[in-house]
């Protein structure tokens, strides 16, 4: 379904959107209640089809009560249509990489991108889709990991797909290519 700006979904007015992906579309939207713009996250369902990786998705980000982890606000059905409505950032970090940054202000990010990590790691969560569209930054210089569609709870264990263990161990690889800068940086 895509929204357009001005569009009414419940509560939410439609300022226009953020992201489009396979799985969701992301959208710019104001909470006409709380009195707040969010970011709305609309799950690509057909029938029941991803319905319980949406579901996990969200009790995941729910669980991971972090400063360096999105939060979600609210997740509801709005007008037959599952919404999840989170934290609205300035932009991804991707968008910001794309400009000049200082050696400084990288080691900053990446020292809040891995502190999220550890904090999902402490919860026996991996996020197994770690990439600079998946971190969003906030007023600040904050940043926070978002999208945990894709990740590895053993307590869930054989109730969604698993991720091949070449995915795996890119995600893995990028990690460590993180600590190798902060390493190289600070000698």
């Amino acid at each position: 379904m895509k929204l357009r700006a001005r569009q009414k979904l419940g509560k939410y007015r439609i300022l226009g959107r953020i992201a489009s992906g396979p799985l969701a579309d992301v959208y710019r939207a104001y909470d006409s209640i709380q009195k707040l713009n969010v970011a709305l996250k609309i799950p690509k369902i057909e029938g029941n089809v991803g319905y319980d990786e949406v579901l996990h998705e969200v009790r995941v980000a729910t669980k991971l009560k972090h400063p360096n982890i999105l939060s979600v606000l609210n997740a509801s059905y709005v007008d037959d249509h599952f919404v999840i409505a989170m934290e609205l950032g300035e932009e991804s970090l991707a968008d910001r990489i794309e400009r000049r940054t200082s050696i400084t202000q990288l080691l900053e990010l990446a020292a809040q991108g891995l502190a999220a990590l550890a904090h999902a790691h402490d919860h026996k969560i991996i996020h197994c889709d770690i990439k600079p569209e998946n971190f969003i930054l906030f007023q600040g210089s904050q940043l926070k990991l978002a999208d945990f569609g894709w990740d590895d709870d053993p307590a869930t264990a054989g109730e969604k797909p698993n991720i091949s263990t070449t995915a795996l161990l890119q995600h893995v690889d990028h990690v460590f290519q993180i600590f190798d800068v902060s390493a190289l940086v600070g000698t």
